[in-house]
């Protein structure tokens, strides 16, 4: 018996780095990873069957969606699971369920019916669990995986540099970087896809993984979360740094945030400006130590590998648990 992970590959996108930094969280804990290659919705079918064949009879699968962006997937999952074998309750199913899921009107509601069939969903924060529960599957366990781990072997000796200024990470287009831009706060911008012409902001270039983190925590300030399909990798790499974060009020990470002490949850830009501008470096500094302590457990992997073990054990027991019902 064997537990699979699917990875959606091809498309370049903002998807494609998200599903691999889960997959690559699962390989480091046994689980096989299935590529599944972008593409039009009328080749989904022969795809998804041409890569789910190494499934065996009590095999184990974890499904990362969504497949295909603004897709319909869940039917056609079904469809060909079925095909691979009847018996539909031999393959224990889990769903990995990312943010872009719930931040696109409809992509959630459509795979209801995949969500039935599956022994265990992992969702991104409390607020995905509970529109997850709205969908009337309840008796599935709902587990939260707050963070997308970025995974690396650094280690900090001193906190990060105080500094009054705004981190942004793949902004996802200068409309979304301006509108938090303020002159009195100045924004340190990596990995921008287009030209930084805005005199509030200093383009630091282009930064992956480890250089991401280091020049963060080199750097200093405050990590800003932008949008809701960047969310969850841009707050891996702040944590994992150790920055004190600034969280609009409707993200759904800001409950998070407070709770923990892990930096300012506020209403507007100018909220934000006025909230760094009033932080001493007293404050910011213990603010960083309570991120430092999530971010040691984030550097190491923890929090994606506790989900995707978590999934696997109650797909595991629930499998059995009817393989035993259907024997009596």
């Amino acid at each position: 018996m064997a537990f699979y992970i699917t990875q959606i590959y091809g498309g370049g996108s903002r998807d494609d780095q998200l599903q691999a930094r889960v997959a690559q969280a699962a390989a480091s804990i046994g689980i096989s990873t299935i590529g599944i290659r972008q593409c039009q919705q009328e080749r989904l079918a022969t795809e998804l069957l041409a890569a789910l064949r190494p499934l065996s009879a009590g095999d184990g699968l974890i499904v990362q969606l969504p497949l295909a962006s603004d897709q319909v997937v869940g039917e056609t999952l079904l469809a060909v699971l079925d095909s691979l074998d009847k018996d539909q309750a031999s393959i224990p199913l889990v769903l990995f369920l990312h943010r872009l899921l719930f931040s696109r009107p409809g992509l959630l509601e459509q795979s209801r019916a995949l969500l039935k069939r599956s022994n265990a969903v992992i969702v991104p924060d409390s607020p995905a669990g509970r529109r997850v529960a709205q969908l009337d599957v309840t008796d599935r366990p709902v587990i939260t995986c707050q963070l997308l781990d970025a995974v690396s072997n650094l280690s900090f000796s001193q906190l990060p540099t105080f500094s009054r200024h705004l981190n942004v990470c793949d902004p996802p287009t200068p409309a979304a970087l301006n509108s938090w831009a303020v002159a009195a706060v100045p924004e340190h911008v990596y990995n921008a896809g287009f030209a930084v012409d805005n005199p509030a902001c200093i383009d630091r270039g282009q930064a992956e993984n480890d250089a991401l983190i280091l020049a963060l925590h080199q750097e200093g300030g405050f990590g800003l979360l932008l949008d809701d399909d960047a969310l969850q990798m841009n707050l891996g790499s702040f944590v994992a740094a150790s920055l004190p974060l600034v969280v609009a009020k409707s993200n759904p990470q800001s409950a998070w945030v407070y709770r923990y002490g892990l930096g300012h949850v506020v209403e507007s830009p100018a909220g934000a400006a006025r909230c760094i501008r009033q932080t001493p470096a007293a404050i910011y500094e213990a603010m960083a130590r309570r991120v430092e302590q999530f971010g040691r457990l984030s550097r190491r992997g923890y929090f994606l590998r506790r989900a995707l073990l978590e999934g696997e054990y109650r797909a595991l027991l629930d499998g059995q648990g009817l393989a035993k019902g259907a024997e009596q």
